[in-house]
Formats: structure tokens, C-alpha cells, sequence
């Protein structure tokens, strides 16, 4: 664990342990290594004015990159009495002043008084300097060889389960050789000895090759070759093949894992049994779908069109893509899709989905029950689709209107794009005449992805027949393989992305894979949605409060977060339904923005060799098909050898 959070290292997977709803206590403190952080300033906002200690954002108002007089550029943070000028001329558009400083702000906009001094607490921050704190003073402990104590920073929801559940996967590694693939630097990037006072960052190979790797388990990583080829076998000195407890288990001798490029070669290697398992598409299900060795596994992610709705990053783009930024646009293109033909055509399994999350997500542990089935995320559907129900409308009850989403409604979608094209005019943001062509980035140029990509052209197309934009608005297609990075730098204006993970969590979601932008502007992919300034108010058993969606979702997650925490207390003190409802209103919130679009949720169809068998043949939440532990086989590697040519699927 000190190695995890070594302050040096900068461990992306520290997070798991330094924040969340598993926040071991000073772990935080111990990898910041006493470093100044911000956080809004909330209740605590009169006294950090008293003190000093209060700080405008300058990312806020556009002033990340602005300069002073002499060329220094603008720090994220600058306390309020600092009236130092920057200039920029998009700070203050459409205002004559473009020499401005954080005092200026202040005093304008969030000062007693001004406009938005409602907002102030919300808007503020303050300065706090983590203590420099020694391993020791970290919540784990080694009480003795075998029992390790931890502490955590908040009470842990339900310990008997998420206690395990969060230390599935542990952050155990061989020392020795661990601290031999170390690399320690300088801060000009020289290489110093290990433990060096110069060292201002570590590097680790660790894992990386087979030298460098070491096995405890069942079985010996022996053969490792970047991007062809890795190979497990079995490792004959692990405790479980002779302590009795796992007679029967662990059949298999020898895990060859290869990567194929083409899909047609995998399928053909699989007909030749050649692999044991192969992942299916669309057209393969047109030859397979009968076959009794077909598995579908659901898996817990959501695949949705993303779109960059920054107004500088589009106009920077060009082809009037700053189209992007009216709101009926969006929900537009989002409606003139229809889920159902497009899963069915250019998709194995996948089936329409709606939400940021899918069928997967379990709420309560205990008794399985699903957050898409709880009345307060399908409400979160209906009424982003404007469906009504209930006693002399077209949908009985709740649950009878959620089934009849479709999310395709292109007499809408027309009528929002007439409503958008005026919009776009009376703003400024297009001249009603010339062409708009928005740029769609894929992974590849693979026949799927261009019919993918043609579905949504003609599908955009379609809708604005009869509109201002008829015959003048265009996709252009984009092979780009980094293009989450490409949106990322807002070089993009319309991606796919696919968010997912701990399903048995779902209340961390919102902010893990939404909320979380390492440059701290508040937006994870959907550019220029900063969740920071996104503004929610929600009524929690009879106490209102009005903060912003970011801490909404960091307080879902389990952080501390001062502004709700004291007028509320913490997340997981309410019960499952509660958490369900609050969750529900910031789905319904992100989503109704429409900066993303939700397209499917995921399922895989594969075909397993007749050579093996599951445990079952049943998805099963956290076990699976039993994975490889429990694998038995009906031939051996010789009778294979003389039966697999005549196999049929």
C-alpha cells in the first residue's frame, strides 16, 4: 500500500483507496505529500473571507492561459483580494473590459450585493494545505502476519458486503523485485539513485515482461509478447493443488492467449478449434443465432454519441459546427435515432438503451434489486421523453410507459431542428444559408463503422427534411484511434464513448465516469459540459438544497462534501430507496441536457467450443460462468486433436 500511494509514483488506481466510498483515512494526505488543494468553499465561505482564505476559480470565467502585462499566465486559483490584470478577450464577451483580475470578479458578480452573490458558496473556494503526514499515520496497520487492520475516513455502507467486495482486488506485490524495476529522477528528468532526496518522481516496469513478473497463484505467466501473445501454466507449487479444498478445480494446464486482428480469422481459428471461445457480430448471429453452444453475457456498459458543446473549441473547428451548442439541436439528433433498427442491424446483442447506466446495476446487495428497475430510475426515462401516464392517459402506470420508449420520435426531432435553426440565426452562430458539416470520429474505418456512421448521417438527414437545415447540414466521417483524447483537447465534435464498471456500485458512477475531468473542469468527455456550474436543486426528506451536479455526484460517491454533508449528513446514512431517488435526479439532470445521447446497452454474443464446458450456462452477477476455476472439459488435448474437424456450430 505504500508503494500504491507513494506521492512520487502518482499511482492512477491510488484513487481507489484515497477517495470513494473506501477512503482509507490520510491515505490522501500521505500521496499529495503536502500539497495545496481547493475545494468549494460551502458553509465554511464567511469565515475564509474573514481569513483570507478565499479563492476565485479563474478556469470559471475563461482565464486558464489569460496573461498579466508582462506575459505570466493566470493560476486556476487566485484569491479574491489579488488585483492582478489578466487579459482575455473571451473572458467578457460582448463587455467592453478584457483587462480583468480575480478581485474584479469578485467584487462584480459574487460580492454581497452583486448578481450572483446567491451562488457565492457554490462558486468560492478555499485554500487548504494537506498535511504532510509519515506512512505510519496512514488508516492501515499489520497487526500481525495475518491480519491487517484499515480505517477508513467515513463509515463503510453495508461492511459485510462491501468490505470484501472493495478488497476483491488487493494491491499486493513482490517487493523485491517491485522496487528492482523502480526508476527514481530529478526534477530536470535525470535518472538518481533510488531513494535519492533529489527524487521528484519514480517509474516502474513492473509486470511488464516475464522477467518481471512473479506468480502466487494457480498459475506462471511464461511467455509474454507485446501485442501477439501471453501464456499461462500451471504453477505446481501453489497451496491449492494439494490442500484438498479445491479437488476437481483448476483443471486447466495451460492458457494461451493470442491476439487475432481480424475478426474473420478469430471466427475461422474457432471452426478449426483452434481457441475456445469467440466473440460474435451482427452477421455472424444470421449462422449461429439457433446454436446451442451460444452465449449472451450482459455487460455493464453504455454506449452513447458524445458532443463537444464548447462554443470557442467549435468556432476554432469551423463548418459552423458551434451548431452543436443549441440545445434542440442535440436533443434533435438524439431523437431522430432509432435504437431498435440500429441495434438490430449493425449490433450482436446489444439492445436500446436510455440511461447513463444499464440493466446491470445493483442497488442493494442483499437482495439484488436492479437500479434501472426501481420506480425512481425509470421515472428519470419518462420524463426525459415527456411520457405521460396514469388514469385517462395512453400509459397506465409508470412501468407501463417506461416499456414504450423507444427514444425515436423524428416528428420531434423536426420540429426541434426548425426551432434550432431560428435559434442559430437570431444568435449569431449561423447565417441560415451556408453548409454544416460535423465531424464524427470513429476508431477505425472497418465496413461496421462506416455503415454505423451512414445510419446516423441519413437518419440526421432525414429530420431536417422541411427545415432551414435541408440539403446543408452533413456527418463527415473520421478514422481517429485516439479519439477520447482527440475530444479530449476539443479537437472533436462528435464521438462514441462507453462508460461502465462496478456494477454492485452504482451510486459512484455519476461522478467516476462523469464528473471526474482530471483538468478539474467538472466534465469527464461530454466537452464543454463543466458539472462544476451545472446548478441542481433537490429536496432530500423534506431539506432543500441548491448546489452544483459535480458535488451531487461526489457526494453520491462518498466524498465529503461540506456544502451538503452538513445540512444533510452522508450518502450512505439514507436508505436504498433514498439513494435511488437522489441518483435518478442527477441521471435525469446530465441527461436532459442532451450533450450525450445514449445508444445501447451491452451485451456480448460469443460461441463456446465444444471441447470445454461453464459451470453454467447462466450470467450470474459477480461470478459469471465460473470462470476458469471451475472450466471441465469433455477432450482432452489428443482426442480434440482427432475430433475437432468435425465439430459443427
Amino acid at each position: 500500500m505504500k508503494q500504491l500511494l507513494d506521492p512520487l509514483a502518482l499511482n492512477r488506481r491510488a484513487d481507489s483507496f484515497y477517495s470513494g466510498d473506501f477512503e482509507i483515512v490520510n491515505a490522501k494526505a500521505y500521496f499529495y505529500n503536502g500539497k495545496t488543494s481547493y475545494a468549494l468553499a460551502g458553509s465554511a465561505l464567511a469565515d475564509a473571507i474573514a481569513n483570507g482564505n478565499c479563492y476565485i476559480d479563474m478556469g470559471f470565467w475563461g482565464c486558464v492561459g489569460a496573461l498579466d502585462a508582462e506575459g505570466n499566465a493566470a493560476p486556476q486559483y487566485i484569491n479574491i483580494t489579488d488585483d492582478t490584470m489578466y487579459r482575455d478577450e473571451a473572458v467578457a464577451e460582448g463587455e467592453a473590459e478584457d483587462w480583468i483580475s480575480a478581485k474584479y470578479l469578485y467584487e462584480t458578480y459574487l460580492a454581497s450585493g452583486m448578481p450572483y452573490e446567491s451562488y457565492a458558496a457554490d462558486y468560492l473556494y478555499v485554500s487548504q494545505s494537506l498535511p504532510k503526514v509519515t506512512f505510519e499515520e496512514v488508516g492501515i496497520k499489520a497487526l500481525d502476519e495475518y491480519t491487517i487492520l484499515l480505517v477508513t475516513a467515513n463509515p463503510v455502507a453495508e461492511p459485510e458486503f462491501y468490505m470484501p467486495y472493495n478488497l476483491s482486488s488487493t494491491w499486493l506485490v513482490k517487493q523485491d523485485l517491485y522496487e528492482a524495476c523502480q526508476t527514481w529522477y530529478d526534477a530536470a528528468g535525470n535518472v538518481v539513485e533510488a531513494g535519492s532526496a533529489d527524487a521528484a518522481s519514480v517509474t516502474n516496469t513492473y509486470c511488464t515482461t516475464v522477467d518481471k513478473s512473479t506468480s502466487y497463484g494457480p498459475y506462471d505467466l511464461t511467455f509474454y509478447e507485446l501485442d501477439k501473445q501471453l501464456t499461462f501454466t500451471r504453477n505446481d507449487s501453489w497451496f491449492g493443488y494439494s490442500d484438498g479444498k479445491h479437488v476437481g478445480q483448476y483443471q486447466t494446464d495451460k492458457i494461451s492467449c493470442q491476439v487475432i486482428a481480424e475478426h474473420k480469422t478469430a471466427l475461422q481459428s474457432f471452426l478449426n478449434g483452434e481457441i475456445d471461445s469467440i466473440g460474435l457480430d451482427s452477421t455472424d448471429l444470421e449462422t449461429y443465432a439457433s446454436s446451442d453452444r451460444l452465449l449472451y453475457t450482459p455487460e455493464s456498459y453504455t454506449t452513447k454519441i458524445s458532443f463537444n458543446t464548447n462554443k470557442e473549441k467549435l468556432e476554432a473547428i469551423g463548418n459552423n459546427a458551434v451548431i452543436l451548442t443549441i440545445p434542440e439541436f442535440r436533443e434533435a439528433f438524439s431523437l431522430a435515432m432509432d435504437r431498435e433498427t440500429f441495434c438490430s442491424e449493425y449490433t450482436a446483442a446489444h439492445e436500446p438503451g436510455y440511461g447513463l447506466l444499464n440493466y446491470m446495476y445493483c442497488y442493494n446487495p442483499f437482495t439484488g434489486e436492479l437500479y434501472r428497475d426501481s420506480e425512481y430510475a425509470m421515472k428519470a426515462i419518462v420524463d426525459l421523453y415527456g411520457i405521460e401516464y396514469g388514469e385517462g392517459k395512453a400509459y397506465g402506470d409508470l412501468e407501463e410507459a417506461y416499456d414504450s420508449i423507444t427514444g425515436y420520435d423524428p416528428a420531434k426531432a423536426t420540429e426541434l431542428m426548425k426551432t434550432a435553426a431560428q435559434k442559430a440565426v437570431d444568435e449569431g452562430l449561423w447565417d441560415g444559408e451556408s453548409n454544416i458539416v460535423l465531424d464524427f470520429r470513429v476508431y477505425s474505418s472497418d465496413e461496421i463503422y462506416v455503415q454505423m456512421f451512414t445510419f446516423f448521417d441519413e437518419s440526421l438527414k432525414a429530420v431536417c427534411v422541411g427545415t432551414p437545415f435541408e440539403g446543408k447540414i452533413a456527418l463527415q466521417m473520421t478514422e481517429d484511434p485516439d479519439y477520447y483524447e482527440t475530444m479530449y483537447s476539443g479537437n472533436a465534435t462528435i464521438i462514441f464513448t462507453t462508460w461502465g464498471g462496478a456494477a454492485m456500485s452504482p451510486f459512484t458512477m455519476l461522478y467516476q465516469c462523469y464528473c471526474d475531468a482530471a483538468d478539474g473542469s467538472g466534465n469527464q468527455m461530454e466537452l464543454g459540459y463543466e458539472t462544476d456550474k451545472v446548478m441542481v436543486e433537490l429536496t432530500v426528506k423534506g431539506t432543500t438544497l441548491e448546489t452544483s451536479l459535480q458535488n451531487w455526484a461526489h457526494w453520491c460517491n462518498g466524498d465529503a462534501v461540506e456544502v451538503i454533508d452538513s445540512k444533510l449528513g452522508k450518502f450512505a446514512d439514507y436508505t436504498y430507496p433514498e439513494r435511488c431517488e437522489v441518483f435518478a435526479a442527477l441521471e435525469y439532470t446530465y441527461l436532459d441536457s442532451f450533450v450525450t445521447a445514449p445508444m445501447y446497452y451491452r451485451n456480448a454474443a460469443s460461441l463456446l467450443s465444444r471441447k470445454l464446458e461453464y459451470a453454467t450456462n447462466d450470467y450470474l452477477q459477480i461470478v459469471g460462468y465460473g470462470g476458469l476455476r471451475y472450466i471441465t472439459f469433455n477432450y482432452t488435448d489428443a482426442e480434440w486433436a482427432t475430433t475437432k474437424s468435425g465439430i459443427s456450430y
